[in-house]
């Protein structure tokens, strides 16, 4: 029977995605008990082996049905990053690098990046908008718009205040909203005197809207089934200020160590087919930026004046305060820029063709085992279970090679049909190769409602190898749908819809 109002829609997507959700969740309760997790092991088996064992692992590792425990866990995960911040590095020397050569290399990279970054400056009209929750919640109303218009959002720290108004100032956007602040706060223009200048004048006004804090405020977001991402809200004009810096840190990136951000991960995904290249993988990266490291690697830079002057010191989480030893965790708006910046300044005085996303590492793996130990030296911790540094078998940046590229993909719990949607796709794709999610892909078919099901000649790139193709047994790649999105419909085969349709009708 087809839906004839929205109610009926509504209820047979609940429905739709309710059942996807029960599938998933008995599937994994079925297989967990052989699941091999990602790690050393991966590194002797056979490409099809590593292949199903990382579709299966992704799975278990990411699928969380939602409960009163999550609370639970988010208090747990917020915890131990307090309890990790609190242990970290409080102070740093070039003496804690014992071994002579490798603390040699530390210095030639900590000089060779100070004296580029005599020239960098930041561009005050380059900026990005911070894209979620603030300081002061939205209640996930996060749209510029309404960022921009709610005077409560306008936060900054006193240090900050200096930086945030030159910005203001040098953006149309930014400049016109605060002077509507400035209007309905009956701060009316007025000739000011020739002892002022314009930004100054406006600089005034300004202190009268925006809000000085301190503090900024911790929230989570799921990581995996054991464990939150533990996210910084920092204060808006703060957050500006930061993405003003990352932006500026990107273009520096670019010229002075040719390297696109914008692009590294699709480079990173093409550099581990190649068996010179070693992968390395920080754990807890974001958390072991440690503020005395930093302070001694950008010492007497203007870079470092600017981090000091836009991170928030002090955090907050249910009315328990914690002041960073960390620069900053994630949320921050620079802290993926200047991650990526030590550890390639780093990196490349091992290897001149080291390649670095985040905390995602790629070196020839002659000098990996050097890289990995200086950098443990520096407060950071490698993640074993993401690191490869020998045999056949890379990961980075999300992608998996051993021999040929490794189709799989993280199935998370589904919370929309467009997730549900994406979710059958991702199964579908994996039955192509693996037999093991056959059945349950059928079963997905099974409760789909027909009204979303879709074919199409299909032919897909194999990842991120242009020269492999792989097209699903039974279709025809007459015409291509590389416009295809996962969330678009749930593909299935033409004499499948078919059937489907006579069925109703």
């Amino acid at each position: 029977m087809i839906p004839t109002d929205i109610t009926q829609y509504s209820a047979l997507h609940a429905s739709f995605i309710s059942d996807v959700n029960q599938l998933l969740a008995s599937y994994i309760d079925e297989n967990k008990g052989r699941v091999l997790a990602l790690g050393p092991d991966y590194l002797n088996l056979s490409p099809d082996e590593a292949e199903r064992n990382l579709q299966l692992y992704r799975m278990v590792n990411k699928f969380t049905v939602p409960s009163k425990s999550d609370q639970i866990r988010a208090s747990t995960s917020v915890e131990a990053m307090f309890d990790y911040d609190s242990k970290g590095l409080t102070n740093f020397d070039e003496k804690y690098v014992q071994d002579r050569y490798l603390r040699l290399q530390l210095q030639k990279a900590r000089f060779n990046l100070q004296k580029l970054l005599k020239n960098f400056k930041l561009d005050f009209t380059n900026f990005d908008m911070p894209t979620g929750e603030t300081y002061v919640s939205s209640g996930g109303n996060v749209s510029v718009f309404s960022k921009l218009s709610d005077i409560k959002q306008w936060v900054c720290s006193a240090e900050c205040f200096d930086l945030f108004a030159k910005i203001c100032y040098n953006s149309p956007a930014l400049k016109y909203a605060a002077k509507q602040h400035m209007k309905t706060l009956g701060l009316k223009h007025h000739k000011y005197s020739n002892a002022f200048t314009a930004f100054e004048y406006f600089t005034y006004k300004l202190k009268h809207v925006v809000t000085i804090s301190e503090v900024s405020r911790i929230t989570t977001v799921p990581k995996n089934k054991d464990t939150d991402r533990v996210i910084l809200c920092e204060p808006m004009c703060n957050m500006i200020v930061q993405r003003c810096i990352a932006k500026a840190l990107v273009s520096f990136i670019n010229k002075n160590f040719d390297l696109d951000l914008y692009n590294s991960q699709q480079v990173h995904g093409a550099l581990i087919s190649m068996a010179e290249n070693a992968t390395i993988d920080l754990k807890n990266a974001s958390n072991s930026n440690w503020l005395s490291f930093i302070r001694w690697y950008l010492k007497d830079t203007k870079l470092l004046t600017l981090l000091e002057k836009s991170r928030i010191a002090t955090v907050e989480y249910k009315d328990t305060f914690h002041h960073l030893n960390m620069i900053a965790p994630m949320g921050n708006g620079f802290t993926f820029e200047v991650m990526t910046l030590i550890l390639l300044s780093i990196t490349r005085e091992f290897d001149s063709f080291s390649h670095v996303f985040g905390d995602d590492i790629i070196v020839d793996t002659h000098v990996a085992s050097d890289v990995i130990t200086l950098l443990c030296d520096c407060g950071y911790v490698v993640n074993n279970s993401k690191t490869f540094t020998n045999g056949r078998f890379r990961e980075s940046c999300g992608s998996f090679y051993c021999e040929r590229y490794l189709l799989s993909f993280d199935i998370k719990f589904c919370n929309n049909v467009a997730e549900a949607i994406a979710t059958v796709n991702k199964i579908h794709y994996m039955s192509q190769v693996n037999n093991a999610f056959v059945g349950l892909h059928k079963d997905l078919l099974k409760v789909t409602p027909t009204l979303l099901l879709g074919y199409n000649g299909i032919k897909i790139p194999y990842l991120l190898d242009p020269r492999l193709a792989y097209t699903p047994t039974g279709y025809s790649t007459v015409t291509s749908i590389c416009n295809f999105q996962l969330s678009d419909y749930v593909l299935c085969t033409r004499l499948y819809l078919s059937r489907r349709v006579r069925r109703i009708s």
